[in-house]
């Protein structure tokens, strides 16, 4: 698991895009890996400048990966089923974290119904706090281990790319 760790640490460090809508980083879409813990540390509250720019990037992610990002939370949620997309996001700034709140619609892969899974994503400057999954029509409850390989690709891919572009804008915010 060490390993693992170290191996997405060293890649995520070998890629330093810029952060004009040309080079911004973008989000992969998952693939099943072993699971990760996730370390929860929270800021005792946000810089204005911070929080401007945190919002606008985090607007500027959701739009240029809603593909990869719905196609993911499906994938983890509800393997079965198929052509997700993002219905809606809203960002929300907290007095010490971010909140992305998304909905992601899919379609069933054996009833061809129409579902949609809510969750919300909150995350501070230091780190990616956790995910939580806010509400799924689905007929089968998202499993416990599901949640968890949830919360790790927004920690090990989108918060990284978060992270990657906040940086790319820092003499903004510092």
């Amino acid at each position: 698991m060490l390993k693992n760790f170290t191996l997405i640490i060293a890649m995520a460090a070998c890629y330093v895009p810029s952060a004009n809508a040309e080079g911004a980083k973008t989000v992969v879409p998952h693939k099943s890996t072993a699971s990760k813990q996730s370390s929860q540390a929270q800021s005792e509250g946000l810089d204005a400048k911070w929080k401007q720019q945190a919002t606008a990037q985090l607007q500027n992610l959701m739009n240029r990966n809603s593909q990869n990002i719905a196609s993911s939370v499906q994938s983890i949620t509800h393997s079965t089923g198929k052509s997700a997309k993002l219905v809606s996001y809203n960002v929300l700034t907290l007095p010490d974290r971010m909140m992305v709140q998304m909905t992601v619609g899919w379609t069933g892969g054996f009833s061809d119904r129409t579902y949609e899974t809510s969750l919300n994503w909150e995350l501070s400057p230091a780190s990616h706090l956790k995910v939580t999954i806010t509400g799924d029509n689905a007929p089968y409850l998202v499993d416990t281990r599901d949640v968890e390989a949830l919360n790790n690709y927004f920690k090990d891919t989108v918060y990284p790319v978060f992270v990657s572009n906040m940086e790319n804008v820092s003499s903004l915010w510092r």
